[in-house]
């Protein structure tokens, strides 16, 4: 068949000022489902596309009739509701994912259009968990749900936040595996998919974005802090622990302050992270034993070791341990920039509690 018209090309996009308004009996057949109605209406292939073929434009005879169908069926793709939603985005927030294909076979331009959240298509798929439909885009239009993908809500927010965000493992696999810098892309708030990730606790997307881009283990956030810092500030101690056995060198990464991951697990007000994190470390190899000792007794920028944070947040544990060695460990008498040593701070935080119990 001839082209319709360069106006009504397979990837031209509406204006989204001009889109129509969806009609209510095209927003219900959306939400069920309805194949035989939405075939009707839009004149979709009656089965699922196993290849998109953009149509490319031809001179030759088109009748008005089949203009008119043409324009009429992709206005009603292209509408929105008063979210801004297309069709599109029903189709793929409800899962009916075979009439998602059927459409984009029909016209894949709403893959672009943003609701008045600025969502794309892409971003409903990677709230829902749809990875399903989204292997289904990538393989039969890679390059356009790339394109997608570099898109960002009113959040700064692309769909691979989206679905970092929401734990939905296979969606991220799917969208990283087709763009991997996409991982690196930071939201309006300055966080990037992986720091997401990584404070919620959500291990096995972690893992997997590691998985396909082992950089991103050594990628400093914009707060300064790396992966495996923020891991021990939220007390995730599986993803720690990971950290530590795919990229033990990660324990010597410094943020900002000049603090390791040691320094970051005593500066919690929460003394049961720090000791999980240092047993972590116990029956380690003779390298991360060697480097776990280096690390437990460097300094950060103000001359604190982690011993000296531990007894400023009153650790008790470490506290005590201090007090045994203190006749006969150097380290917990080690000074900082003012001039306290571990074993001073220890004092202090002992004195200050007596006192408030008086």
């Amino acid at each position: 068949m001839a082209a319709i018209s360069s106006s009504l090309k397979n990837n031209e996009v509406l204006p989204e000022v001009h889109r129509p308004t969806m009609r209510v009996d095209l927003f219900k057949a959306a939400i069920k489902g309805n194949n035989k109605v939405l075939i009707r209406r839009l004149g979709l292939p009656p089965e699922a596309p196993t290849e998109i073929q953009v149509t490319i434009e031809t001179s030759g005879p088109v009748s008005q009739q089949v203009v008119a169908e043409h324009q009429d069926a992709q206005n009603e793709i292209q509408s929105t509701t008063r979210f801004g939603d297309t069709l599109l985005h029903l189709l793929i927030t409800n899962r009916h994912n075979v009439l998602v294909l059927k459409v984009i076979a029909k016209d894949m331009s709403p893959l672009k259009a943003h609701n008045n959240k600025l969502d794309t298509p892409l971003h409903c798929a990677a709230m829902v968990g749809n990875y399903e439909v989204i292997g289904e885009l990538i393989r039969l239009a890679p390059d356009i749900v790339r394109d997608v993908l570099k898109e960002t809500n009113e959040n700064g927010d692309t769909a691979l936040h989206v679905a970092a965000s929401n734990n939905h493992e296979g969606v991220v696999r799917e969208l990283m595996k087709l763009n991997t810098e996409a991982a690196h892309k930071e939201n309006k708030q300055g966080f990037s998919p992986l720091y997401i990730a990584t404070v919620e606790g959500y291990t096995s997307v972690v893992e997997t974005m590691l998985k396909l881009d082992g950089t991103l283990a050594c990628t400093q956030f914009s707060d300064g802090t790396f992966p495996v810092h923020v891991a021990a500030r939220m007390g995730c101690r599986d993803l720690v622990k990971h950290f530590l056995e795919e990229y033990p060198d990660d324990a010597m990464l410094l943020d900002r302050c000049g603090k390791n991951l040691f320094h970051v697990a005593e500066e919690q007000d929460n003394e049961e992270l720090s000791t999980k994190v240092f047993t972590l470390t116990e029956n380690g190899s003779l390298r991360v034993s060697q480097m776990v000792e280096s690390m437990v007794n460097a300094t950060d920028y103000e001359g604190n070791t982690p011993l000296h944070l531990a007894a400023m947040n009153g650790h008790r544990s470490v506290m005590r341990a201090i007090w045994d060695r203190s006749n006969h460990d150097q380290k917990a008498l080690l000074p900082n920039k003012k001039a306290k040593t571990p074993f001073d701070l220890s004092v202090i935080q002992v004195t200050t509690a007596n006192e408030l119990i008086r």
